[in-house]
């Protein structure tokens, strides 16, 4: 067992429980409960609905801006491999929002 310079073993905090590990520094790190996750979800599925906003509304059957931009980033090879990525981008946001929104209404 390690000891520690810089403070007493009677002043040295627990090990978290449920797999909480210390760091070298002495912080203690623990994975989030289930109150901490339910309580972030709202920003979550905010931040996501934000995204799939704005990745939407830029595409359009005339003009698709957004895939303009993504094909002069130089990012991509060709305007095939921008276009694939975007739609796969699109398509996983919208696959997430609704797994997201289907969660919430569960919970």
């Amino acid at each position: 067992m390690s000891t520690c310079e810089t403070c007493p073993s009677s002043k040295r905090p627990p090990l978290a429980g449920r797999g909480g590990r210390r760091t070298p520094r002495g912080v203690l790190l623990s994975p989030p409960d289930l109150e901490t996750l339910s309580n972030m979800f709202p920003a979550i599925r905010f931040l996501v609905t934000v995204c799939v906003i704005a990745l939407i509304v830029p595409q359009t059957t005339t003009e698709n801006r957004l895939l303009r931009a993504f094909n002069s980033s130089d990012l991509f090879v060709n305007y095939g491999e921008a276009k694939m990525v975007l739609e796969w981008l699109t398509w996983s946001f919208i696959n997430l929002y609704i797994v997201l929104t289907y969660i919430a209404t569960t919970m």
